[in-house]
């Protein structure tokens, strides 16, 4: 009852006491003010907190994207670096098709390796002058071989010719049976050999 008293007691000295009736209307108006207040600012925070969220993730897409390019550009690279590397081997085989000197004696030593072990001399081997092509950009040089040898001996060495590292082709072929030996045949060929011209050189 005492307890009821004194608020009913507080009550009328509060509305007897203008003073401090607006004081404690103006402490709640501060309250509601400052609760305005932290609840805007709650809500900024909220805000810049969500644009920075949305800022990194699209800064983590994007860098995805430049690492999948990345990846990409990469795996062209390679795929450049395979091709360079078949066309390094290619233009090293066409180097030995088709190379920037004549190398008369390492075409001897070439033609030499292919001869037959039996039944076989290579009695001469003359080379003449080059000749420059007019319209293409490599040289001719004709070069002739005197050999004498068996049929079967004959034509493995005419075989083993065309597998050498370069090109060669087969003019002229003159066959007769050897006066000394005639199970053997004497044989005269004249054949053409090519190399590019000097201003066209291969990088090594």
């Amino acid at each position: 009852m005492e307890y009821f008293k004194k608020i009913k007691e507080f009550l009328i000295n509060l509305r007897n006491n203008k003073f401090l009736l607006i004081f404690l209307l103006l402490l709640v108006f501060i309250y509601l003010i400052n609760n305005d207040f932290f609840l805007q600012q709650f809500n900024k925070n909220i805000a810049l907190k969500y644009n920075t969220i949305i800022k990194l993730n699209n800064k983590i897409k994007n860098m995805q994207r430049k690492y999948s390019s990345i990846n990409i550009e990469r795996m062209n690279l390679l795929n450049t670096e395979k091709s360079i590397n078949k066309l390094k081997l290619r233009l090293k085989q066409n180097k030995d098709y088709l190379p920037v000197t004549f190398e008369v004696s390492d075409l001897v030593k070439q033609i030499s390796k292919n001869m037959p072990a039996t039944n076989f001399e290579i009695k001469s081997i003359k080379f003449n002058k080059t000749i420059k092509s007019k319209k293409l950009n490599y040289r001719i040089m004709t070069f002739s071989i005197s050999i004498i040898s068996g049929y079967n001996q004959a034509l493995l060495f005419l075989k083993k010719m065309n597998s050498i590292k370069r090109i060669i082709l087969i003019q002229n072929m003159q066959i007769s049976a050897d006066k000394k030996t005639p199970s053997y045949l004497d044989i005269n060929l004249i054949a053409e050999t090519f190399a590019l011209k000097r201003k066209e050189n291969y990088n090594k």
